[in-house]
Formats: C-alpha cells, structure tokens, sequence
C-alpha cells in the first residue's frame, strides 16, 4: 500500500509545504546521485511551485566544461541547499549530558583525528540533536547526537563546480535531513531507504518528524534486522526499479506499515524545502568554515529590520492620532460647555448640567474600531491570523486561521476585554493543518478605554 505524500511531483503544480518565514520565498535544492547533479527550485506565492532538471556527468566534468544555468541566473537571491550524499558522510552517534552544542562543537573540533579515519583540519563537520526513541536509555546516556563530518578536499571540489555554475551553496546538509520535509506531519516512526551500491543500503530512521538516526546496511539481512528493531508506520522507498521492493524485505514488515516509492529527484526537492521547515537546530556543514558574504542572509536582515522599524512607528502612530482624537473631543466638549452655559441661563442650572454630564458621559468609552481589532491582534498567537473583522455596537465576529483553536479560545475568555466568546460552527481545517474559526463575542468597552 502507499502513503499520501504533502506535495506532489508534477511539475509547476501547487503543492502544500512547511512553514514559510519571508514573504514570497524561493529556494534551490541540489544532490549528488551517482555523477549527476540533482536540482529543484521551490517558489512560494499562494502555493508552492516545484520543477527539476537534472546535469549529467557533473562530477567527471572539469571545472572549465560546465556553465552557469538560466535557473541561478534568475534566482540570483534564492538560498542553495546542497544535500551531500550519506554514503560520503562520515557519522558518529555521541550521547552527551550537556546539551549546549556550540560548546560541544568547539570541542570536538580538537578532537575530530580521534573519532574519524583523518588529519587534523581535513573535514567539514556539524552536530545534529537526534529525537529520542527510548526516553529511559536518554536518561540513563544522556542527549543523542549525530557527528557528521565530511572530507574537506572531496567537498571543495564539488563547490569549485558549483561556483562556475552560479549555484554555489548557502548552506550544506547531510541527505538524511533533505528527507524530513517529505514526512507526513503525523508519521511517528518512518524510514526512508535507498541503495549503496548494488546490494547495501543507506537506512535513514526518524521520529516525530525529526531525524533520530542513520546508517549503512550491508545487504538484505542487515537491513531486514534494522526495520525488525525499528518496526516504521512508514517507509519511503527511493530509487527503486520498477518501484518495488523485494519481497523478503516486505515479508518483515507490519500489514499495516505504508510504503511510498520515490525517485531520487526528491532528494533535491527535500533540499529545496528544508528551509521552509522548523528546524530544532540551524544545521550546516561549512558552518565555521564560510568565506564569503552571505548576501541571502544580508537581504533577509534588512527586511527584518525594515518591518521591525515599521512595527516600532505603529505605535507612534497610534499615541499621536489618539491624541488628536483627544484633542478635538476636548474642543468639542468646550463647545458644549459653552452652550451648556447658555442652556443654563434659559433653562437652569439643573438641566444645563444633566446636558453636560451627558456628553462627558458619551465621551467615557470611546474606543474605535482599530483600536478593538488591534487588542485583538495582540492576543492571538503569532501563527493565527484574521480574514474578516467586524463590530457592531458592543459585540464583533471575527473570522481566521490558528494551528492550535483551544489556544485562541482560552486566550480571548481569559482577556478582560472581551467577554461571552463563542464558536460559531464549523470549524473546518484547511490542508496545511490549520483551523478556519469563526467566532463572536462582547466587547467591554470600558475595559479597553481605560487600556487605550
């Protein structure tokens, strides 16, 4: 049987991803199969844009035979994820009590000739923290993490190569992790596997979404070992002929036990959208070791700058119309003060200040309506968002997106501002897992002057 997977391959077909962290984003995946070079472009605008090519005989090329290609040309600002091939990676799993990795890194930077057939300075090297299979053993041992390291000589070659394509990276990643992006956001134990040769296997496993190992198996029964041990929910299969596996494989897996056949271009794809993915560590290979300006990095900083300046002056804003707002009331509360005091002379005292303290009364709980909908902004969660927005004297109805809808509830009944919140049915979920809310509620509106 096969499992469904997020996105689909056809090409220039929308697709439903991660999470996107800038507006519009587009991002390039590269990989190494055999000599080819593997590479997908992703494009976000209301969905997510895929397509493939592949260049033949890149690593038997010389350096001088290849040209750049239309696709780095025109993504001159597009970030470059290269997934390097796990059969070049050299791994460790290490489990340590101190969870802080850069201090970790720095260590193993002095050490690294002790755990790996090489010279001091010859690799490129980061940690990954594995998710936890047996809570008790990580108690007992400590937080497991992956040593990948790679040779240095072999991949400053392969970026030489890249270089006089346009397409050198921004970042480096194992293969094992281009993969996590293709999980089903609610697959708990899921291995993905492909051939090393002609009969051993590269054995990838994850939990939760999250990588918690790798290896190498030497032939079937190797394999047929670690998915007894391991027993998946899923398995995806990559680069398979005919898309199938054998059959004494299959014999020992679960009935119920998914499989999914992919070709490897998907290995470029996962690259592509593993920046759209939230990572539990910013992992990179050539971490310590860039020598250029990252001018990805530079754009995205003057964006971030830009919108936190326009987030700052909001407020400014704000504080100076409410402002203007009071002052023209104070004129008008002038105005009717003055003809309050002719009403006094005709009608009285009496009357003239039951007429007064009317208007200062009307006056007590003005608030409009920005000012409503931007407390109500302030109390969502920051992966909530509104599509409609409306109130009526003291109530508003409200329509949006949240991942977590309890949360949002609890959030808006807990709020002194508003009051009797309700759902009004249905509630559906949208395809990335989201629910479309819709609900309505009382707004205090001396409550939320007083605040204003």
């Amino acid at each position: 049987m096969k499992a469904s997977l997020p996105y689909t391959r056809n090409k220039n077909k929308s697709a439903s991803g991660g999470r996107i962290s800038t507006f519009f984003p587009s991002f390039v995946g590269l990989a190494l199969r055999g000599d080819d070079l593997l590479v997908s472009d992703s494009t976000k605008r209301f969905s997510t844009q895929l397509r493939s090519f592949t260049v033949k005989d890149f690593l038997s090329r010389e350096p001088s035979a290849l040209r750049a290609n239309p696709l780095a040309i025109k993504g001159q600002w597009k970030p470059i994820i290269l997934s390097w091939p796990r059969e070049r990676t050299m791994v460790r799993e290490l489990y340590v009590s101190n969870t802080n990795l850069r201090e970790l890194r720095e260590t193993l930077a002095l050490q690294l000739d002790s755990l790996f057939p090489i010279g001091p300075g010859e690799a490129y090297f980061d940690l990954y923290p594995c998710n936890s299979l047996n809570a008790v053993e990580e108690s007992a041992l400590g937080k497991k993490v992956c040593l990948f390291a790679v040779n240095k000589r072999e991949l400053e070659n392969v970026l030489e190569k890249l270089d006089v394509m346009g397409l050198m990276p921004s970042r480096i990643i194992p293969s094992p992790l281009a993969f996590i992006p293709m999980l089903e956001k609610k697959a708990e134990k899921v291995v993905c596997l492909y051939r090393n040769g002609e009969e051993g296997y590269i054995y990838n496993f994850y939990h939760m979404r999250g990588l918690a190992g790798t290896r190498i198996c030497n032939g079937d029964e190797e394999l047929k070992q670690s998915l007894q041990q391991y027993s998946p929910t899923a398995i995806l299969a990559v680069g398979f002929e005919e898309n199938k596996l054998s059959q004494n494989i299959l014999d020992v897996l679960p009935e119920s036990t998914f499989v999914t056949y992919l070709d490897y271009s998907w290995e470029s794809t996962g690259a592509a959208l593993y920046e759209t993915y939230a990572h539990p560590y910013d992992f990179d290979l050539l971490r310590p070791h860039k020598r250029r300006t990252n001018y990805q990095n530079l754009y995205l900083v003057s964006l971030i700058t830009l919108l936190l300046s326009l987030l700052f002056a909001i407020p400014q804003i704000s504080q100076i119309k409410k402002k203007e707002r009071l002052n023209l009331v104070e004129a008008e509360i002038e105005g009717i003060k003055k003809q309050a005091f002719t009403l006094k002379k005709l009608e009285g005292a009496a009357r003239a200040q039951k007429a007064l303290d009317a208007v200062v009364a009307s006056q007590k709980d003005y608030v409009t309506t920005a000012d409503i909908l931007l407390e109500f902004s302030t109390l969502l969660p920051q992966d909530a968002w509104i599509t409609e927005f409306s109130v009526k004297q003291n109530t508003f109805e409200v329509e949006g997106f949240t991942t977590s809808l309890a949360e949002t509830m609890f959030l808006l009944e807990n709020s002194p501002i508003f009051s009797n919140v309700e759902i009004i049915p249905p509630v559906i979920k949208d395809k990335d897992g989201k629910d479309h809310f819709h609900l309505k509620g009382n707004i205090l509106r001396e409550e939320l002057h007083e605040r204003t």
